[in-house]
């Protein structure tokens, strides 16, 4: 970036481009206190000539116990926010130790004060205010200068302008020496900046002035520019001393450690012109202005100049008079609303000039407060917010007077049960005060009243339904369910069902009420949402019975808490863990479990238990015979739902291949009576008692005479025949003690044996024989009776014969 710096120095007021100046300009309102501003460039201050005189002079950092004032005149149509930023002040007011006053006028056709003199809080209010971006045609430049510099005047220690445009003037009613004078008169340093498309306004007044700063940059790094020339003002020092007195000031040096020295001729006026004002404008444009002068112009008749200029295109008026000392009336006028520049300046010397800028009718100032009609606070803090405008001198609040220090202020006070009448008025720094209509504030302290339905503290559903009603006296104002809100619009009664979704764990729900007073009702409820059934750990249960009632020892848990338990429908308490279930049914009896835990989660099981009052069967014959002294037996218990134990002689009996057995050992003929009990699932028993026989004679074996193809044989046990084996064909006996068989013969087979097993298992064979077919004694009876058959006959035919012989015999 190229930084160009005139430096306004020389008698002759040429102009020319030199190196950057270390001195940036002097203020000698105070006359014959004197002071400079110099850029802190590390080459430091070693002495002081005036008139080749050496000087004492003091020197410290500005930013140190100084007050700065920057006002800034910007061209219409330039958008100052993209050039200046708040942040941009704030860092260059956080570097002072007082902090510094900022204001904005603007021109172009017309002159304006956007931002009067304040605070970089209140210069924040007004620096969103819109901007012309279309450039007029009429640039007043000059009469821009002369109104804010003259407007600068006595404000601060320290005072600088910086002028951001192009640097055209056309229609300015000042001449660059009148706004010059005005500069010199007010104690302000002038810092012109822009990309120029004419320079020649700002270079006569800064000719005129003799020091100040000219600065031309592009456009695009305007931003860039301000920000250095603000750094450079706040790194500035500022040197303080004497002048010579009775202005003979002729030339003022410095000279720096470096060995370098600055030589300036400045500019004091020899007057002092002291303005008044008998009647201010700034209620209803009524204005009277006079002025008189102190100083040695003031003993002669000089010629003088006046010029009352407005901020508009109009010049009211410019007149020549004659100075006559004392108090000079200079206008009696009802002014239009705006800006106003009253000047006076001598023809003989341009330093001699003085002005002063008054306001007509300014606009009232922009003061938000926030009072609400309702409020439930008995100490209640009435809030006001500078918004832009003309500055606030104070507000007053029930006569009680609080300066107006920030943009925000709060005012407490006290209010009473009911209505409250608040008188309130402002004043602004022009001394108007406004009083709006008294405000009128409710006390109601009672909160809004809140019912609802019950609320779970578990929950198994992923949403719940809250329902209640609320009501207020003075008008409910909403209903708050979290982060949503429900605006009731100041019913006073209204009744809700709001859907709630509800997550896994600990879910906070909060339902706040609030009234239009801002009382508030608030309710915060817990809902613990579990969406995990209960687990039954164990169930113990006899899964067979004969009692027509069982208890099941039930033990389960859940991660929130077991509320109950159901068993075919009838509803238990959990804490016992041992429940009672009734079996209605003989056989197969199913029985459905569920356990609720406290969210309503339900985990069910089904069980069966069956009830048995059958007992088992023994499947052994009350008696056993046996032919061997140690003998094992085997034998089957039947239950339809299975045998728990089976004893023999109260000894357990051993079960081998789904068998029971048992081992005896017996005299030869003796007895024993063996006695077995059978118990099943469910507990019914049965007992036997079976009688062991030694046994070692076998079956007897009669046979009793029958015709030649069948013998009757009769066979004979003391404890039983078991089968019966003739010719190798089995016969089942059955246990019967005789047992006669028809043993039949082929004709051709006349031998069978037979052999017969008792239940002892003696066996006993035997061969029976009988006679051949031919043999029998039917056959041999047959025979006789044909043998004497045949006999008779031929017996009967002889004595026939022989006794028809006989007769035939006579005849002849």
């Amino acid at each position: 970036m190229k930084k160009l710096v005139l430096a306004l120095f020389l008698i002759l007021a040429i102009l020319g481009t030199a190196d950057e100046m270390n001195t940036l300009g002097f203020d000698t309102s105070d006359y014959p206190a004197i002071k400079a501003l110099l850029r802190q460039n590390g080459k430091g201050i070693s002495s002081l000539e005036i008139n080749g005189l050496m000087r004492n002079f003091e020197s410290q950092p500005l930013h140190i116990n100084s007050k700065v004032s920057i006002a800034f005149l910007v061209q219409e149509g330039i958008d100052l926010s993209e050039i200046l930023s708040i942040e941009m002040l704030r860092e260059f007011s956080d570097k002072f130790s007082i902090s510094p006053s900022f204001s904005l006028w603007t021109f172009g056709e017309e002159i304006n004060l956007r931002v009067p003199e304040c605070g970089l809080e209140f210069f924040e209010k007004n620096l969103s205010s819109e901007v012309v971006h279309d450039f007029s045609e009429t640039q007043r430049l000059i009469d821009g200068v002369g109104f804010a510099g003259t407007s600068m005047k006595e404000q601060g220690d320290v005072r600088f302008l910086i002028v951001l445009g192009d640097g055209r003037d056309n229609g300015s009613k000042l001449s660059d020496q009148e706004a010059a004078g005005l500069l010199i008169e007010s104690g302000v340093i002038p810092l012109f900046l822009g990309n120029w498309k004419d320079n020649s306004a700002p270079i006569r007044i800064l000719q005129n002035i003799r020091f100040g700063g000219f600065y031309t940059v592009q456009k695009q790094i305007l931003s860039e520019m301000l920000q250095e020339i603000l750094n450079e003002i706040s790194e500035a020092t500022l040197m303080k001393f004497q002048g010579l007195g009775e202005f003979k000031e002729s030339e003022i040096t410095i000279s720096f450690n470096n060995g370098e020295k600055e030589a300036f001729q400045i500019s004091v006026p020899s007057w002092n012109v002291r303005w008044f004002l008998s009647r201010n404008p700034v209620n209803d444009g009524g204005a009277e202005v006079s002025f008189d002068i102190a100083g040695e112009p003031a003993l002669n008749r000089i010629p003088l100049n006046f010029k009352k200029i407005g901020s508009g295109k109009e010049q009211a008026f410019s007149r020549n008079v004659e100075y006559s000392p004392g108090n000079v009336f200079f206008d009696s006028d009802h002014l239009d609303t705006g800006n106003w520049l009253y000047c006076v300046s001598s023809y003989v010397d341009y330093k001699l000039t003085s002005g002063i800028v008054i306001f007509s009718k300014p606009p009232a100032p922009k003061l938000s407060m926030d009072i609400p009609p309702l409020t439930n606070k008995k100490n209640y803090n009435l809030e006001f917010e500078y918004q832009g405008g003309i500055l606030l001198d104070f507000v007053s609040v029930e006569n009680r007077i609080v300066k107006m220090s920030s943009p925000r202020l709060v005012i407490p006070i006290a209010l009473n049960e009911g209505y409250n009448k608040i008188n309130i008025s402002y004043k602004d720094v022009f001394g108007r005060i406004f009083q709006p209509t008294p405000y009128t504030i409710f006390l109601d302290d009672s909160p809004p009243l809140l019912s609802m339905s019950d609320i779970p503290q578990f929950t198994s559903s992923d949403e719940i339904v809250l329902s209640g009603r609320v009501s207020d006296n003075v008008g409910l104002q909403s209903i708050k369910l979290g982060d949503k809100a429900l605006f009731l619009e100041g019913k006073e009664e209204y009744e809700f069902d709001f859907p709630v979704a509800i997550s896994s764990g600990n879910n906070i729900i909060k339902i706040k009420i609030e009234d239009l007073a801002g009382n508030s009702t608030l309710n915060e409820f817990l809902v613990i949402g579990d969406f995990t059934p209960p687990e039954i750990l164990s169930v113990q249960y006899p899964e067979v019975t004969r009692n027509d009632e069982v208890l099941l020892h039930i033990d389960a848990r859940d991660n929130t808490g077991l509320a109950g338990l159901m068993i075919n429908g009838k509803n238990y308490p959990y804490s016992t863990k041992v429940f009672p279930v009734i079996l209605p049914n003989m056989g197969n009896n199913v029985i459905n479990i569920g356990i609720r835990d406290v969210a309503g989660n339900i985990t069910a099981r089904t069980i069966d238990i069956i009830r048995d009052m059958n007992p088992p069967e023994i499947l052994l014959p009350e008696k056993l015979v046996t032919k061997d002294k140690s003998t094992d037996f085997k034998f089957e218990v039947h239950d339809d739902y299975g045998v728990s134990k089976v004893t023999v002689n109260d000894k357990a009996a051993i079960k081998t291949n789904d068998r029971y057995g048992f081992s005896v050992i017996l005299e030869p003929g003796a007895a024993k009576l063996i006695k077995i009990e059978a118990f099943d699932e469910a507990g019914n028993s049965t007992e036997k008692e079976v009688e062991i026989i030694y046994d070692i004679k076998p079956a007897e074996v009669q046979i009793k005479a029958g015709p030649f193809i069948t013998r009757k044989v009769l066979f004979k046990d003391d404890f039983g025949l078991k089968r019966l084996f003739v010719n190798g064909t089995e016969r089942d006996l059955n246990g019967e003690k005789e047992a006669l068989i028809d043993i039949p013969f082929s004709i051709i087979r006349r031998k069978v044996v037979v052999k017969v097993e008792d239940i002892g298992g003696n066996l006993y064979e035997k061969a029976i024989y009988a006679y051949p077919w031919y043999f029998s004694p039917f056959i041999i009876l047959l025979l006789f009776a044909g043998a004497f058959f045949w006999l008779g006959v031929r017996v009967g035919v002889y004595y026939i014969r022989i006794k028809h012989q006989r007769q035939h015999r006579v005849k002849l």
